[in-house]
C-alpha cells in the first residue's frame, strides 16, 4: 500500500512541471520546449541512477541513494518556487 501511495505522490511532479510549459512558452515554441524538457528529464534519469549508486559506494550506507533522491526532489521544489517568484517580478513592475 505504501508503494502505491509513494508512486502516486512522486508521479504528481512531472505533470505539474509539464503544465508550466504552455504558460512559459509561446505556442510556436511549445514542441521544441517539450522536446528539450523530455531530453533533459531522461538524461537526468539516466545519470541519477549511477550517481545514486556512487553515493552508496562512497558512503557505505544503503540509505544514501534515498537521501540523494530526496535532495534532488527538494532541488526541484526550490527551482519551481524560484521560477514562480521570478515570474512575478515583471508583472509586479508592470502594474501601477
Amino acid at each position: 500500500l505504501w508503494l502505491l501511495l509513494a508512486g502516486t505522490v512522486v508521479g504528481l511532479a512531472p505533470g505539474a512541471i509539464m503544465a508550466l510549459l504552455p504558460e512559459a512558452l509561446e505556442q510556436e515554441h511549445l514542441a521544441t520546449g517539450l522536446g528539450t524538457l523530455y531530453t533533459i528529464m531522461y538524461l537526468g534519469m539516466a545519470l541519477a541512477q549511477p550517481l545514486a549508486g556512487l553515493t552508496r559506494d562512497l558512503s557505505a550506507s544503503p540509505a544514501m541513494p534515498i537521501f540523494f533522491a530526496a535532495v534532488l526532489m527538494a532541488a526541484t521544489v526550490i527551482a519551481l518556487g524560484a521560477y514562480r517568484w521570478a515570474e512575478r517580478i515583471p508583472a509586479a513592475r508592470a502594474s501601477p
